[in-house]
């Protein structure tokens, strides 16, 4: 009886070194932002780390946001002062994806004009399909344009099956 139950276990330990894909996947999104009067540009990003070589990082100029307390960003580019607040519900105990922090876009506007209301933002936990990523607000004399990204993440360097609309709104009909 004895002599199964050692080579069962020896056997298991053996071929636990056998297992070159096996890993314990971490990942943790958040969301960057940068105001650059001189460029003309403010901006959102998603950011993922992850466990290992694949992951979406800060681009330079970026700060990364807190994750776990709202952020009320501000910034004047040519004309137009951006105000954006960024709501973060920060990781939890139970539910799913309950260790990320979930990040959303409570309010977005150009000269106190509202331009954007609630959206989920770098949502990589999302089953739905894409989730907003990027924001980019430029002017140019009295216009501004309004780029939005949206994608999935799903372990890569980049986001998946990712769309970019852009829209432009004269700063004097506001």
């Amino acid at each position: 009886m004895m002599k199964p139950l050692i080579i069962y276990i020896a056997l298991a330990i053996a071929s636990a070194g056998f297992a070159p894909d096996a890993r314990a996947d971490w990942s943790e999104a958040s969301v960057a932002y940068k105001c650059d009067p001189a460029g003309n540009l403010f901006a959102l990003h998603g950011v993922v780390q992850a466990n290992d070589e694949f992951f979406i990082p800060k681009k330079p100029g970026y700060s990364v946001i807190s994750d776990e307390e709202p952020s009320s960003l501000h910034c004047n580019i040519g004309k137009a002062r951006i105000t954006a607040i960024i709501e973060v519900s920060p990781p939890r105990e139970k539910g799913m994806c309950a260790s990320q922090a979930l990040y959303s876009i409570r309010k977005l506007e150009v000269n106190g004009k509202e331009i954007m209301g609630y959206q989920l933002f770098n949502n990589i936990c999302s089953f739905s399909g894409s989730s907003l990523f990027g924001v980019e607000i430029s002017t140019k004399g009295k216009n501004i344009n309004i780029k939005t990204c949206a994608g999935k993440w799903d372990w890569k360097p980049e986001y998946d099956d990712s769309k970019c609309e852009s829209k432009i709104i004269s700063l004097d009909k506001q």
